[in-house]
């Protein structure tokens, strides 16, 4: 299956990403989850290194797949770097018993393959020291003047509310300590120049 979550930056996604991993590294340590392996795309305490480049170009099996900001690596508008193996990767991740779950600040930025297939979709707010992702139902529907099949997507209704409990809460707090938040890559220094100096 493949999830997504979206928010605004400093709302959590990462501090999320990072809870979502200790929790599965935990049940796999007592035998109680179905993968062997926690794969991130930034330094998580106790999760092995991935790269997107690497979907679709190595077995990758048995495993819960964790991207954070995967816009920079699967832009909508950069789809030409959804290659063959990307493709393959996504459309055919459950047959390798992988989940995969990607957070991003915009929902729309990321490759339009990616979002088609993407199961379930979180919306995730900042409250004090909590992160709350809200659940985003897909639906398909015919449009009316085209007669195609459309895909659109809806927030819980009364009934879901109270028995498919739509909602996940996160204390962000107790995650800190297991993902650095301004992990960055290194840049070259800028060199300041002042507007006197015209050249």
């Amino acid at each position: 299956m493949i999830s997504g979550y979206f928010g605004l930056p400093g709302c959590g996604k990462t501090t999320f990403l990072a809870s979502i991993a200790q929790k599965e590294l935990r049940r796999i340590k007592k035998g109680k989850s179905k993968y062997k392996k926690v794969y991130t795309n930034f330094w998580c305490d106790g999760c092995l290194r991935i790269d997107y480049k690497h979907l679709g170009n190595f077995d990758i099996s048995d495993a819960l797949i964790l991207l954070d900001e995967i816009t920079l690596d699967a832009d909508s508008r950069n789809f030409k770097q959804f290659d063959e193996a990307h493709k393959y990767f996504f459309l055919l991740h459950r047959h390798y018993n992988c989940d995969l779950i990607y957070f991003t600040q915009f929902y729309d930025g990321v490759d339009k393959k990616i979002r088609d297939i993407t199961n379930i979709l979180w919306h995730v707010k900042r409250v004090g020291p909590f992160s709350i992702a809200r659940q985003i139902f897909r639906i398909l529907d015919i449009n009316e003047q085209t007669k195609e099949i459309v895909q659109g997507y809806r927030f819980s209704n009364f009934f879901e509310l109270l028995f498919l409990h739509p909602f996940r809460i996160c204390y962000r707090p107790l995650w800190y300590k297991y993902f650095d938040s301004f992990e960055r890559k290194e840049l070259p220094e800028f060199k300041d120049h002042k507007w006197s100096d015209r050249a």
